[in-house]
């Protein structure tokens, strides 16, 4: 996979979960390249979002977002009307983190299509990168109505060809010959191992549809506050926008991931998990 086909990814990802998220249709355009000048009048004062890829492509990637179209982005993921004047808040900064933890979760899907296997793509940090990039370019999102926002992009890596990609066969197995049955002996049929029950008693429950539940975070409130709620009330929870959500079972946790957005509904990108002992302990308690 060369940059320009990784840049299409990550812009048409990134046009899409915004039209999702901000309610406008943007249309892309791609730069292309840029050199290290560019790179080097980046201004200190804009957004930075880290991330990294995993195999095959194992790459570090980094977007330079501008702070006034981070104002923009910030305000319109948050259901803000888009004010100029306002300053870029930490809450701004959070909210396009949060933006672009979606795209990611995109990506990741659109690299699997592509790839044909998983390619984990990890929202990192809000710093600048300390590692030097090899190649750098820039994408612009345009929409009907609005400044055009620039997103400039750094890689660590120029990628993989395809052909890098191509998993070698495995090598055959080597069969035993099955031994030869002695006439003279008769033995016992073997008692099936305990192993072997537990697989088949957990294999009838396998179809079974069970609910689960995100959890983006949790308050203990006196029922005097609950009583006097009503629309437009807001609730704030102890739980940071950079946190991942809580996945639980039947109320017990059993994973977090990173929210993200899917073919227009919510999804969890999963980050960790507990054991599938633990998993199936939590329905039996």
């Amino acid at each position: 996979m060369n940059i320009q086909e990784y840049l299409q990814i990550w812009s048409k990802a990134s046009a899409e979960v915004m039209h999702q998220a901000l309610g406008t249709a943007f249309t892309v355009e791609i730069e292309g390249a840029e050199d290290n000048a560019a790179g080097k009048s980046l201004a200190a004062d804009g957004v930075w979002l880290a991330f990294a890829l995993g195999e095959p492509l194992s790459a570090n990637h980094a977007f330079w977002i501008s702070p006034s179209d981070a104002m923009s982005l910030g305000q319109g993921f948050m259901g803000e009307p888009v004010d100029p004047l306002a300053t870029l808040t930490d809450d701004y900064r959070d909210a396009v983190a949060e933006l672009f933890r979606q795209v990611a979760g995109s990506v990741a899907l659109a690299l699997k299509a592509e790839l044909g296997r998983e390619c984990e793509v990890r929202f990192v940090d809000s710093a600048a990168p300390a590692w030097a990039p090899v190649a750098r370019a820039r994408f612009r999102l345009v929409a009907e109505g609005r400044p055009p926002l620039a997103l400039h992009v750094q890689l660590d890596s120029a990628l993989a060809p395809p052909q890098a990609l191509v998993v070698p066969p495995s090598p055959p197995k080597m069969v035993a010959p099955a031994p030869v049955a002695n006439p003279a002996v008769s033995l016992p049929p073997a008692a099936p191992a305990s192993g072997a029950s537990e697989a088949r008693n957990l294999n009838l429950l396998l179809d079974m549809e069970l609910d689960v539940a995100i959890r983006f975070g949790q308050r203990q409130l006196p029922l005097r506050e609950i009583l006097e709620l009503n629309a437009g009330s807001v609730i704030e929870f102890e739980q940071q926008i950079a946190e991942p959500v809580e996945l639980l079972l039947g109320g017990r946790l059993i994973g977090r991931g990173e929210v993200v957005v899917v073919d227009g509904n919510y999804g969890l990108r999963m980050t960790e998990i507990s054991a599938p002992q633990t998993r199936l302990s939590s329905l039996m308690k």
